[in-house]
């Protein structure tokens, strides 16, 4: 196996980069907080009290984002009929994570025939419902629900592998799929909110993690609370073709590919262990293939993922 941070660092993204420009940031944002802000910077979403405002002690949660460079494999197929679903997905799973509800969502464009995605979400939660990862304790359950293919992440290097170093064409049929590429790396960008929404309602949920740039390790370890270790056992789910091609291709680590893609896990719950059974089952009836991957336990703030 060759470096494993080289192949997606000649895509274009260096991950060890990004975390050190958010490190440099923190103060930065952290200056403009006052005292309604909740939280603080790393979370999945920004969380303002509006009780000085109304007298009602709700939450608005907001987010970010776009679809990165999964918008120039739209160009390069001339499929633009997936990207702004992509979009709408990834911003409510991320204030999914925080508990919260959407209410309204922007975007832009720009002249005919050229455009970039961005967009802006607002959600709402009561205070009391926010789910901040605070109360996970060490024997909680982790819960993986699967994702739709790649949803918005890792792009960069899907599109190296693929085009750049097997030369393959929009048309070509993946080895481990037997569907064509361009098929596989335009599925849409699954949304959790149907199906987690409830199990908030019933509180059954401590954490939630949606599992997008930073993979696992980056992506739980935001809602774990120190002196807990969150473990991920690789073994406890089937991988999805797309991602061993893109490994085969490549030649990119076990631990790399952890970092860069979901693996076929999009959304990731924490649970006590007597509503594991109870998170799964309701989970399968809505139609989404579900797997307990892991577990919490006592030790250092970390994320472990071990390989079977």
């Amino acid at each position: 196996m060759k470096n494993p941070a080289s192949e997606y660092a000649k895509s274009g993204v260096d991950i060890k980069a990004s975390d050190k420009a958010k490190l440099l940031m923190k103060k930065l944002v952290e200056g403009t907080f006052n005292g309604n802000v909740i939280g603080g910077h790393g979370g999945f979403g920004g969380l303002y009290s509006i009780k000085e405002l109304t007298g009602v002690d709700k939450i608005l949660v907001g987010s970010t984002d776009s679809v990165g460079t999964k918008l120039k494999l739209a160009f390069m197929t001339g499929r633009h009929d997936t990207v702004g679903q992509d979009l709408v997905n990834h911003l409510v799973n991320d204030i999914l994570c925080c508990g919260a509800k959407p209410m309204f969502f922007f975007d832009g464009f720009y002249n005919e025939g050229e455009y970039d995605l961005a967009g802006f979400i607002i959600g709402w939660v009561d205070k009391d419902r926010i789910i901040d990862g605070k109360l996970i304790k060490p024997g909680d359950k982790i819960i993986g629900l699967a994702s739709s293919g790649l949803h918005t992440n890792g792009y960069s290097l899907a599109r190296r592998a693929f085009f750049d170093i097997a030369g393959m064409k929009h048309g070509d049929k993946i080895e481990e799929t037997g569907t064509e590429v361009t098929t596989e790396l335009m599925k849409v960008h699954y949304s959790y909110l149907d199906v987690v929404t409830p199990l908030l309602d019933l509180r059954l949920i401590k954490g939630i993690s949606h599992i997008t740039g930073g993979g696992f390790e980056g992506n739980i370890r935001r809602i774990i609370p120190d002196g807990i270790s969150a473990v991920i056992k690789t073994e406890t789910w089937p991988v999805p073709g797309i991602f061993k091609a893109i490994q085969r291709i490549a030649s990119v680590s076990d631990s790399e590919m952890y970092r860069v893609f979901n693996m076929g896990i999009g959304m990731v719950l924490v649970c006590n262990t007597q509503d594991s059974g109870k998170v799964i089952s309701f989970i399968k009836d809505a139609n989404i293939d579900v797997y307990e991957i892991g577990f919490c336990e006592k030790g250092r703030r970390r994320v472990v993922v071990e390989f079977g």
